[in-house]
């Protein structure tokens, strides 16, 4: 014990020497490190090949009209492409090219719906609230314009009376989750070319693009 003690700071110093020279090592054998490399090349050997699998369901699906059950926001998508990327896939390409504006404050359903435009050859602009839509409108001139009624500053009712007394040359359809009586009396007071609720049938959407 007693020689223990006398070494014991000789022993500090050296290590302390060594930790000054980085010298000191701790071999850790826990992990083998062959069976980890190869578990994290079968991980992304699996994830590209998911990626290339999505590429080409993608790819088929933006040439073709793709029938499915699943919905986004009201909408159709691919459920298999789905399955891969976690996006939906649209597939149509319009006849002729449509300026929409998309006005709602509920931009998940805005970027969907612009989505699914864009995917057909449409052009597209949204904008979250009416005062910006209103400024939007001289240098965009949309020939269609969605419109959800509860937006803030000015409701869509009014929104919609506004810009058709500042643009004629839009249809103006109404798109909201109200499907109440009162609502649409409004809407075609204020002269609405339609009153459409969410979640609305894509089909439909392409139908009033095409008349």
């Amino acid at each position: 014990m007693k020689n223990f003690v006398q070494r014991l700071p000789a022993r500090v110093n050296r290590i302390l020497d060594r930790l000054a020279d980085n010298e000191f090592r701790v071999h850790v054998e826990a992990i083998d490190e062959a069976r980890l490399m190869e578990g994290m090349q079968k991980v992304a050997n699996r994830i590209a090949l998911g990626l290339v699998l999505a590429a080409l369901i993608v790819g088929a699906a933006l040439l073709m009209d793709v029938e499915t059950s699943f919905r986004i926001c009201g909408y159709p998508g691919c459920e298999t492409a789905q399955r891969f990327t976690g996006l939906p896939v649209f597939g149509a390409i319009c006849s002729r090219a449509v300026r929409v504006l998309i006005i709602d404050d509920d931009m998940d359903h805005a970027e969907s719906l612009g989505y699914l435009l864009k995917a057909d050859g449409h052009r597209v602009e949204t904008a979250s609230n009416p005062l910006y839509a209103l400024s939007l409108v001289r240098q965009f001139a949309p020939e269609v314009i969605f419109i959800d009624i509860g937006l803030p500053y000015m409701d869509g009712h009014k929104a919609g009376e506004k810009l058709r007394s500042s643009f004629k040359g839009a249809r103006i359809y109404a798109i909201t989750g109200r499907s109440d009586d009162e609502t649409r009396r409004k809407s075609s007071e204020v002269g609405f070319d339609g009153h459409l609720v969410k979640p609305v049938d894509y089909k439909l959407i392409r139908e009033l693009l095409t008349a």
